[in-house]
């Protein structure tokens, strides 16, 4: 059996992880409307590597509150429900310090409650749902850190309600220039953050467990 054989068969499959995200952008609604937009959530996934290349993951969380503010006034973004799927290929193959090239393709969809902060506190449903694709590069140090820079297109309908009327929006920017990290910390266990810092702006960071 070769190296590359011995790795194959013993490729761990299978990842859960656990994290927690923030994110703060600007969406506008029909043309005019703009509303700063934050929001926090737990999220829970599960990723399946049939082969080297090829990684599928679904998550779920809960949105666990955020602020809206704008043209509509004040808002507090209540408990909600977010769900994704993911699938990710690897272009490059990383080799000493050239990076690998990973390619990304999501859809998500999230429901939440928003209630005006002023009397009488009118409460309304928000749906949204955003198709993604993203690439990123980065490089294998130690064979344990994984640091990258990646880019990320998206959009998608916002449907939201204003003073009982339905209103559509869309994020103002459709796009993230992020920068992160995974670190191998043994036995299957690793952690992981990534920073979006242009466009739309994100944090996000957390455990995952590979068997």
């Amino acid at each position: 059996m070769t190296r590359k054989q011995w790795e194959e068969a013993n490729r761990k499959q299978w990842a859960v992880e656990v994290s927690y995200s923030q994110f703060d952008t600007d969406l506008v609604f029909d043309s005019d409307i703009d509303m700063d937009t934050d929001q926090a959530m737990f999220l829970t996934g599960l990723s399946y590597t049939p082969i080297d290349r090829l990684t599928v993951r679904l998550a779920l969380g809960a949105i666990q509150g955020g602020e809206m503010e704008g043209d509509a006034g004040e808002y507090d973004v209540t408990s909600g429900v977010v769900g994704s799927a993911t699938v990710l290929w690897r272009f490059v193959d990383p080799k000493g310090w050239k990076p690998f090239v990973l390619g990304s393709l999501s859809l998500a969809a999230s429901t939440m409650g928003t209630r005006a902060k002023t009397f009488p506190r009118k409460e309304a449903s928000m749906w949204a749902t955003d198709a993604r694709i993203g690439v990123q590069t980065g490089w294998v140090v130690w064979k344990r850190w994984f640091p990258y820079l990646g880019v990320r297109l998206f959009g998608g309908p916002v449907f939201w309600e204003i003073e009982g009327e339905e209103v559509t929006g869309s994020d103002k920017y459709h796009f993230q220039l992020a920068v992160g990290s995974s670190l191998a910390l043994g036995k299957g266990y690793s952690i992981f953050a990534d920073w979006s810092f242009l466009g739309e702006q994100a944090v996000s960071a957390g455990v995952a467990y590979a068997f």
